[in-house]
């Protein structure tokens, strides 16, 4: 087990960060799971945004393995010990995309054989565990032994590690203090059945470290007394199992003897693998420790890479487990020969370059060692901040370019969503003011949809297939007076899908209701009247509306509000079908200026469950939510009072670790998020206390104004975000500052230096909220809560 460095490197960076170019990442601290003093240590970093790692409860005190759910506090996954046994450590180096973390965990009991398998340096007998569903598991070993760790879990539930096999070898203590038994590489199946991976031939013992998501595994065999798992995992040979168990030599570099240090550390889903490698032949007498070690990249077209090291390194590489991403990008540690300090490093290309120099002077960071990276180029590791080791999350500072898309020749237009291929759909205004939805096609041309017969309409974004979840009026009088769109005509309002040509759905026997989201599977989400009369609903609303979900036929299915509420409704919904928004009944859950109830409710197979707020009592509404569960929405604060001119709104994520407030930009008076994607970005608005906004994107639990990352000379102040893809591309409404018209726009990132000054993005740069025009506020406050001044 890689346990907390609690040393402090000596002296401040490296004269590198004297020249360091401007910051290309922002850093998070993670915090610990004890006060002051504790340290913290993040190893896996998922797509999501989410860390598994260990921390201190108190400084000095045992280890527990934690999980942190991309926002708010870390969580302690506690130890297979108990509370019989307040001692116990555990860490954690796994994690995938469900939640299921690899936790290695002491329990009560004395190793038999006074061994230390997890180096905690308690002799403690140490167990692979399993967090899942809420609760950490023990892992089955081998016939015989005594101790196991569990390093890695794939995303279909493999968890890779290695276990004692009750074999006794007198050379084991020669490389690993203590170690009476052998041990051998194994995989658990997701039914937690322990298979032993056979180490090469003529090799006794071996580790597993990290294993894809096609069941390959990697790691290290030898013998005994030149294997173990100390320093993070050394041994003589590189191996890579392939899924059916069957192990590959992975080689040695050039120049190099095989059998010396050749350790395989992380692999990804194409295949790659990383790790260190002895560098040269060792002076006889001298341990490999003693050598210049450097990282190898391997790849079955070109074998065993030299991926070089830091001047001055003693070694410099990728550590386990999970050091390379399916991109190829390459993160982990060089430790300096003279000082024996270690700095995170970031490869660019086959070049190791100290992730200190790409972060800002001022931040007060030292980052020692990156151990993870995410698909979106997300770090993490552990650093020094304020004389402390903790736990970091470095973010890629994206910049972008803006597009403006335009309106159908009148004033405002706003794009409400974008797909995995860039289409964009939206409304945008006539001349005349009547508002058409829009399909984006080749070259940015938008392609007004039309409607039912009525003048206005409105489109959710695309799915895959570029259908597309429609509002639209029909050319009826609503029989009550009633404006159920907002569009001022008290027009009858349908909800429709456009697939090509657009197709009213049903309603639940009323008159009026919405379609709001698509998902690639074809089901649409959103609410519509049934035909109850409610004498409480504010007038002119008379029917009670649910929350609805269409099916691909179009065959419409009730989501029934949460127990003693009358009425609700549904905003977005995620691939596997999962549904939120929120339930209430029909007096304080009003749809005009836009749908807010005081219970967010997250749908799962039809059946309603409530969200926690923030401690206010008016509003909880889910706005978004992504393919692996996480929901955003917003909940107001527990300190407003009667008298507010509205009521003050903070975007909230739901984790598993509870409701998490991601406040606003600066001193904003409130938040409204609108999207989030599957590598945990979100966007919403950030606005003052007169609901004039501005865009912001949240993502390395830091909120910063959209706008500070785009070219200083733009001509357009983005203002409200409406969806974000997998891409990071953004789309939403901007205000035109020339002309004071609101526009339609697309974002795009890029991590290229801009070409001139006036190009680049300042991060430092500061903005207030723009002042919204009438026309923009008419077609926001069907979609946002923000008032009429």
């Amino acid at each position: 087990m890689k346990t907390i460095l609690t040393s402090i490197a000596a002296g401040g960076l490296l004269a590198a960060l004297a020249m360091a170019q401007a910051p290309r990442y922002t850093v998070a601290d993670l915090g610990t799971l004890g006060g002051a003093g504790t340290n913290s240590n993040a190893f896996k970093l998922t797509n999501t945004g989410w860390l598994a790692g260990n921390a201190n409860l108190v400084s000095g005190g045992p280890q527990h393995a934690f999980l942190w759910y991309g926002a708010g506090r870390l969580a302690d996954l506690g130890t297979l010990g108990g509370a019989q046994c307040p001692t116990c450590n555990s860490g954690a180096d796994g994690l995938n995309a469900s939640g299921q973390a690899a936790v290695a965990s002491e329990t009560s009991q004395a190793d038999p054989n006074g061994e230390d398998f997890c180096g905690f340096g308690t002799h403690a007998q140490c167990l692979a565990a399993l967090w899942k569903s809420g609760s950490l598991t023990a892992l089955p070993g081998l016939p015989g032994g005594n101790n196991a760790n569990a390093f890695d879990v794939n995303n279909a539930g493999q968890v890779v590690g290695f276990a004692e096999n009750g074999t006794s070898d007198p050379t084991c203590a020669g490389n690993t203090p203590f170690q009476v038994q052998r041990f051998e590489a194994v995989i658990w199946g997701a039914n937690g059945q322990i298979q032993a991976l056979s180490p090469l031939a003529g090799d006794t013992v071996g580790l597993a470290m990290g294993i894809n998501d096609n069941g390959q595994a990697i790691g290290t065999s030898g013998l005994c007394s030149n294997t173990g798992p100390v320093f993070g995992g050394n041994g003589p040979h590189a191996v890579l199992w392939d899924s059916d168990g069957t192990p590959t030599d992975l080689g040695h570099l050039d120049g190099t003897p095989a059998g010396i240090l050749n350790v395989a550390t992380s692999i990804n889903n194409q295949g790659a693998v990383v790790g260190f490698a002895q560098f040269g032949p060792l002076p006889p007498g001298t341990s490999p420790l003693d050598g210049v070690e450097h990282g190898f990249l391997w790849t079955k077209e070109t074998g065993m890479q030299d991926l070089g090291t830091l001047p001055g390194a003693l070694a410099t590489g990728p550590p386990c487990c999970h050091t390379i991403n399916n991109s190829g990008q390459i993160v982990g540690v060089s430790i300096d020969a003279a000082t024996g300090n270690e700095t995170a490093v970031v490869w660019q290309g086959k070049t190791p370059v100290d992730l200190n120099t790409l972060i800002a002077a001022n931040s007060g960071w030292v980052l020692q060692c990156a151990q993870s990276i995410n698909d979106a180029g997300q770090i993490s590791g552990f650093g020094t901040i304020n004389g402390v080791v903790h736990a970091f999350l470095a973010t890629p500072i994206p910049y972008y370019t803006v597009t403006d898309l335009g309106t159908f020749g009148g004033t405002s237009a706003d794009a409400y969503g974008i797909n995995a291929v860039g289409r964009v759909a939206g409304a945008a205004t006539l001349p005349n003011g009547d508002q058409r939805a829009f399909l984006s096609g080749v070259g940015g041309t938008k392609y007004n949809l039309g409607t039912l017969g009525g003048p206005n309409s409105e489109a959710s974004g695309p799915n895959a297939s570029n259908t597309l979840a429609i509002l639209a009026e029909t050319a009826g009088k609503d029989p009550f007076g009633n404006d159920f769109c907002g569009f001022g005509t008290k027009l009858i309002c349908l909800p429709a899908v456009w697939n090509g040509t657009m197709t009213p759905l049903p309603t639940l026997g009323g008159n009026n209701g919405e379609a709001l989201a698509i998902n690639n599977q074809g089901q649409i989400a959103g609410f519509a009247e049934n035909n109850t009369k409610d004498p409480s609903c504010p007038a002119p609303q008379v029917l009670d509306y649910e929350a609805v979900l269409w099916g691909p036929n179009g065959q419409a299915q009730e989501l029934p509000p949460l127990p003693g509420d009358t009425v609700g409704f549904t905003f977005a919904l995620n691939n596997n079908g999962v549904a939120v928004g929120a339930s209430g009944t029909c007096a304080n859950t009003p749809l005009l200026p836009m749908p807010f109830g005081p219970h967010a409710v997250v749908w799962q197979n039809g059946i309603p469950t409530a969200l926690t707020n923030l401690g206010g009592a008016m509003v909880g509404v889910g706005a978004a939510i992504n393919d692996y569960g996480v929901v955003v929405g917003g909940s107001d604060m527990p300190s407003e009072l009667p008298g507010f001119p509205f009521v003050q709104i903070h975007s909230t994520m739901w984790t598993p670790n509870g409701a998490v407030d991601l406040g606003t930009v600066g001193k904003d008076f409130s938040t409204l998020p609108t999207w989030i994607n599957n590598n945990g970005q979100m966007t919403g608005a950030s606005c003052d206390d007169k609901g004039n906004c501005r865009a912001f994107l949240w993502q390395g639990n830091t909120m910063t104004d959209l706008n500070a990352l785009i070219p200083a000379n733009s001509p357009l102040y983005l203002v409200f975000p409406g969806a974000i893809n997998d891409a990071g591309e953004i789309v939403g409404m901007a205000i035109q500052t020339s002309t004071g018209d609101a526009h339609a726009f697309l974002a795009t990132p890029s991590q290229a230096p801009a070409a001139t000054a006036a190009d680049a993005p300042d991060v430092q740069r500061v903005t207030t909220p723009m002042p919204l025009p009438e026309s923009a506020r008419k077609l926001l406050g069907r979609r946002l809560w923000i008032p009429r001044q």
